[in-house]
């Protein structure tokens, strides 16, 4: 299949001049040209897996192209444009340690051609995924503090499974997310007035917090136990499991619990 190669943008006064992706009239745009419509998500075509896969599912309202700016790139429900570049663990070391240009050329031009630019770390190995467990090793300080900067800019940072199936389905739900609006509140929103563990005493929270299992009720019982204790946080975690076990309320779960953060 062959990809069509889109228009240069121009450059003015020095500047590279990145041309936007728009939303007009149903269509989603970059300049004069009409890459899909407004609901689908748009995947460049050099994403090999993920290209590949798309064809072979012919899955509706997404579709592969050749993508200036971006490898990932839909609309909101809003209208609002959003483009992702992607890196995997080797390509986001290559473009941005030791103060290489590739890739801050590619999250400037992001910033650009978008209402909302995005830094999207993909899984390093096939073995990893966002639903079990994601790695992503970057042993670059510099590197750490670049993505500090970029979401300090407006920039955000999205993290992809492996898995090119789980891929597109993870792009469809960031629309939703990466939209504006209050629902972006919510991350920061409520209050622990009311909360079952308010009002224990601090050496208890931190147990109730390590201990799966650990509530409210429970979480007195120890209290009472421990609160002559020198260490009382120290003494539940150190404590042998017959002694833990004798304390009224703790059931075997909660052994188990204690042992698994204790790593035996």
């Amino acid at each position: 299949m062959k990809y069509e190669i889109l228009q240069r943008p121009m450059v003015l006064d020095g500047y590279r001049n990145v041309t936007k992706y728009e939303v007009r009239q149903g269509k989603l745009c970059y300049g004069r040209k009409v890459l899909g419509a407004e609901d689908d998500i748009l995947v460049e075509s050099t994403q090999k897996d993920v290209r590949d896969f798309v064809e072979r599912s012919q899955i509706p309202k997404v579709v592969v192209c050749r993508l200036e700016v971006g490898d990932y790139v839909f609309a909101t429900g809003e209208g609002k444009t959003v483009a992702l570049e992607e890196k995997r663990g080797g390509d986001f070391e290559s473009s941005f340690s030791g103060g290489r240009r590739r890739g801050r050329r590619q999250l400037r031009e992001c910033r650009g051609a978008a209402d909302v630019a995005g830094l999207a770390l993909r899984g390093a190995s096939k073995r990893y995924s966002m639903d079990t467990e994601w790695s992503f090793s970057i042993d670059d300080a510099e590197m750490l503090v670049d993505l500090v900067k970029w979401q300090v800019l407006g920039g955000v940072v999205v993290f992809l499974p492996w898995e090119p199936e789980d891929v597109i389905e993870r792009l469809q739900g960031l629309r939703g997310v990466l939209r504006p609006g209050n629902h972006l509140y919510s991350v920061v929103s409520g209050t622990d007035k009311k909360m079952p563990w308010v009002g224990q005493p601090e050496p208890i929270l931190a147990f109730r917090r390590m201990v799966k299992g650990v509530g409210k009720v429970m979480g007195d019982k120890l209290w009472d136990v421990v609160q002559d204790k020198e260490d009382p946080l120290g003494w539940l975690v150190s404590c042998s499991d017959k002694e833990f076990g004798a304390i009224k309320g703790v059931h075997k779960g909660i052994v188990e619990q204690r042992r698994k953060v204790k790593g035996l």
